[in-house]
């Protein structure tokens, strides 16, 4: 029910012009949306939306949920391609902390690409910005965790079991404190 009034909603924003409430309604699609790539392509609209408005951590936002949603098997160049804008959008944003997501993303797809040079390069750059941040590796899961479980608890009032249980198993594995090496 949740997502066809979303779709209702966006029709409606569509007739009116109103990009930046198009924009919200895919993003709200995305998540509510039981099929992945189905999620992907609404989150990547409502990216192209935000990017078109200027709305650039909007975009980072939206496009940080396409890539969650983007299938393991697609297409990897056209993947790069995107966390490629995704990562400008971060950087025109001006908030740092939002490129460190994009500088991991790029590495794992160039890894799968064999670019392990590329991969190497951008898995440094997350980690120079993770480590920018001030925090200890104890507070920055912690924040993590506590992000996640906020996703999980809105996917499930949302109705969307499969993302609710996606984003429980990934607090489950954070609530594991990280051993030190």
């Amino acid at each position: 029910r949740a997502l066809s009034l979303q779709r209702e909603a966006f029709e409606m924003y569509e007739r009116l012009g109103h990009i930046s409430g198009q924009a919200a309604c895919l993003l709200s699609m995305a998540i509510l949306e039981k099929e992945d790539d189905v999620s992907c392509g609404y989150a990547i609209r409502a990216a192209d939306l935000q990017r078109s408005l200027g709305a650039f951590d909007q975009a980072t936002k939206a496009a940080s949920i396409a890539l969650m949603y983007w299938s393991e098997g697609g297409d990897l160049a056209a993947k790069r391609a995107f966390a490629e804008q995704g990562l400008k959008d971060a950087q025109a944003s001006g908030r740092t902390s939002l490129e460190g997501g994009f500088y991991a993303r790029l590495a794992e797809i160039c890894g799968k690409q064999s670019d392990f040079e590329e991969a190497e390069k951008y898995r440094r750059w997350a980690q120079d910005i993770e480590n920018s941040d001030g925090l200890t590796p104890e507070e920055r899961r912690k924040s993590e965790l506590e992000i996640t479980k906020s996703l999980a608890q809105m996917a499930k009032a949302l109705g969307n079991k499969d993302a609710a249980s996606m984003f429980s198993s990934r607090a489950r594995e954070l609530r594991k404190p990280k051993s030190p090496k």
